[in-house]
């Protein structure tokens, strides 16, 4: 389903998202857009199960709710 990112955030806050389509276009923009999730949504881990890039570079990715997020340090 497409719809506007109100409409996202909805849909994540009655966790009624089973899948997250999302776009990563090759441009660099200044300034900032709409936020997918809002400040105060809960963490969610996502599982990546898919993705794919486009013959014009936009890359699609695939996820899916993975529970509870956790966190964690990047090691050396």
């Amino acid at each position: 389903m497409h719809g506007s990112v109100r409409l996202t955030q909805w849909l994540l806050a009655h966790d009624l998202l089973d899948e997250h389509h999302v776009l990563t276009m090759p441009v660099v923009v200044g300034g900032g857009g709409h936020r997918l999730h809002a400040d105060d949504a809960p963490a969610t881990a996502m599982r990546l199960v898919a993705s794919r890039t486009t013959g014009s570079g936009v890359v699609v990715a695939t996820y899916r709710p993975a529970g509870a997020a956790t966190f964690g340090t990047v090691g050396a």
